[in-house]
């Protein structure tokens, strides 16, 4: 088949460990050409490119800053998406017939490029819906339930829906609220389709923990918390620091936050102030440091702000099972991941509301044995290779595209 995947990802080629770029390989591994929509943010000052690999090229075209910006210039960016990618790919004289057009939110704003391709191959079209637009943003107060802002995005985000062919949700809760919030859409065309990743062979690496617990000046006898990816009003990052509050200058423990994003200014002044001897903050790692964080530490964090009435399902979550690590989170209500740690004993969960809970959950990670933390981890990495398999995601599109009511291909 010949695939176009959309997405607002900057990549140059896709052999980097990641969510969509496994996806993709996966696609490529099993026969299919792919093309790959990934836009160049004008705050990088590069040029727009198309970048041809064997099996599969990438256009690039140069769009607004949409990742970790103001709201408004994002608004404007997004608004602005759909012209920019359609003169991107007329511009590529890309003239063979599409099979399958795949692409994810965010953006919800690419309906118009979406339905032109559509018409012009009469391409199967598969929604990856990694986030519930604009309810979202109206739960952070961010923009005004009923507003125009708001009302416009709707109809964006209905529109996407409609012209869908299939919509892969990311877990079960966020398949019953589409069903809840969206009576129009039809339910035969929602499936899940997880956030799964191709297992790394080698993780929690005891030379790397000891390299960058050396490297760091991170106490071998400390339990190590970390914590990292966006910083903004998604993750509440005033109950963050409410929480990092609570555990500043302790000698059992160790916080690493590592990240970027609106609300990253938040804690660096926290640390400017504080000065905490026990924390350490990082304002970018590669993905190769990032990784190997997570190696060197004992639990990973997740936060989400307790505003959400939307199931969020956070990648940094798959990524701590990906590495055998106990996961704790403080998230809203909405979200089933909390389900997912209290049931299979991945960890500790609380709501994202009282820092007092944080602090509990804290105090039993510490009174945790070091056998009991890595049996957690090891159940976790069991659940990433049983349900959050790219290949198992790669079968599920296939079976929908095919019209098969299983999931071998």
């Amino acid at each position: 088949m010949k695939v176009l995947f959309v997405t607002l990802l900057d990549f140059y080629d896709i052999s980097e460990h990641g969510l969509y770029t496994d996806l993709l390989r996966t696609f490529i591994e099993n026969g299919h050409e792919v093309t790959i929509v990934s836009p160049i943010e004008r705050r990088s000052n590069k040029p727009a490119v198309t970048i041809s690999h064997t099996h599969y090229k990438i256009v690039k075209p140069r769009i607004g800053n949409i990742q970790k910006t103001n709201y408004v210039e994002k608004a404007l960016s997004l608004f602005m998406l759909n012209k920019h990618i359609m003169y991107a790919l007329s511009s590529t004289e890309m003239q063979e017939e599409l099979d399958l057009i795949l692409y994810a939110t965010p953006p919800i704003t690419i309906s118009r490029l979406i339905k032109a391709l559509k018409r012009k191959s009469d391409a199967k079209t598969f929604l990856m819906l990694k986030d519930i637009w604009p309810q979202e943003m109206v739960d952070l107060s961010l923009i005004k339930d009923g507003g125009l802002i708001e009302r416009y995005f709707r109809y964006k985000e209905k529109e996407l829906y409609s012209i869908s062919d299939w919509i892969g949700c990311t877990s079960q809760a966020n398949v019953d609220y589409i069903i809840a919030h969206n009576r129009d859409v039809n339910k035969e065309k929602l499936t899940i389709v997880h956030n799964g990743v191709e297992p790394c062979r080698s993780y929690s690496n005891q030379a790397i923990r000891a390299e960058i617990r050396h490297k760091y000046n991170i106490p071998d006898d400390t339990v190590m918390f970390f914590y990292g990816g966006n910083l903004g009003k998604a993750q509440g990052v005033d109950f963050l620091l409410e929480c990092l509050l609570q555990v500043k200058g302790r000698s059992d423990c160790f916080f690493v936050i590592c990240g970027s994003g609106t609300e990253y200014s938040k804690i660096n002044d926290f640390f400017i102030t504080y000065m905490p001897n026990n924390m350490l903050l990082l304002p970018y790692l590669s993905k190769e440091n990032y990784d190997n964080f997570i190696k060197a530490s004992d639990v990973g964090m997740v936060f989400l702000n307790s505003a959400f009435t939307v199931p969020n399902d956070p990648s940094r979550f798959y990524a701590y099972l990906e590495q055998a690590k106990p996961v704790l989170a403080c998230t809203d209500l909405a979200t089933d991941i909390k389900n997912e740690i209290i049931e299979n004993q991945l960890g500790w969960w609380c709501e994202s509301k009282d820092a007092n809970d944080f602090f509990r959950i804290f105090i039993s990670v510490l009174n945790t044995d070091i056998k009991a933390l890595e049996a957690m981890g090891n159940r976790a990495r069991a659940i990433l290779e049983e349900k959050y398999n790219v290949f198992d995601d790669y079968k599920r599109i296939m079976s929908c595209v095919l019209n098969r009511e299983n999931d071998n291909v």
